[in-house]
């Protein structure tokens, strides 16, 4: 027993030991080489730029600029890319251009999105044209999963679309959906994605539906 152990450690470490964690903080610049919390990256994005499948981008608390994680690389499944807030305050206060989202990820698969503050982005771009503002928008993915955000005051809580085997779980999605004449929803799983897991969400004081499905 304990040689099969041992076993899975080393093939563990063997499928891991490319892997980089890269490091973004409010103090950091986008010159430094990001791999540990004294040389991080100022921005998400330029992590973006450079993550490949294993890696993990780790943010600290802090005020940030959304991310862009479009035809970029894949992740896989035992290898996903993580981007992961490492405090309890990490916020994205303005969108990326592709539709003002404060995060997008598109066409791209295995990409795991964990524990940011993702608010306000209809404020800043509800009547901008072409604004999807939402705190994720998540399009043509699959084996991603989207767990412990809060999305606050945006069009879209969470957006997604053409997403197979997404997991979308332990979010808040509040005050979502634009205005009464836009009437969107807190979490919107649309354009026929399936094997979805949605759960342990919460969805309050949205304008449309807490949890909106379209089989389309």
């Amino acid at each position: 027993m304990k040689e099969k152990i041992l076993l899975l450690l080393c093939l563990i470490l063997v499928l891991n030991i490319d892997a980089t964690n890269y490091y973004v903080s409010n103090s950091g610049s986008n010159s430094s080489d990001g791999l540990t919390p004294g040389t991080a990256f100022l921005t998400i994005q330029t992590a973006s730029n450079l993550v490949i499948a294993g890696d993990c981008v780790l943010v600290a608390n802090g005020n940030y600029a959304g991310f862009n994680h479009s035809g970029l690389a894949d992740g896989t499944i035992s290898q996903p890319i993580v981007y992961k807030a490492i405090g309890n305050n990490v916020r994205i206060t303005t969108g990326v251009a592709h539709g003002h989202n404060a995060i997008n990820v598109e066409n791209n698969n295995c990409i795991h999105i964990i524990g940011f503050i993702a608010s306000g982005m209809y404020t800043l771009y509800g009547d901008a044209a072409g604004a999807n503002a939402s705190g994720v928008r998540i399009i043509n993915s699959a084996h991603s999963l989207i767990k412990n955000m809060v999305c606050d005051s945006d069009i879209y809580g969470i957006l997604t679309g053409y997403c197979n085997y997404l997991t979308i779980e332990n979010n808040i999605c509040r005050h979502d959906g634009g205005s009464a004449s836009r009437g969107q929803h807190g979490i919107y799983h649309s354009n026929g994605g399936d094997h979805a897991i949605i759960r342990y969400n919460v969805c309050t004081d949205n304008f449309g539906a807490g949890i909106q499905f379209n089989p389309d």
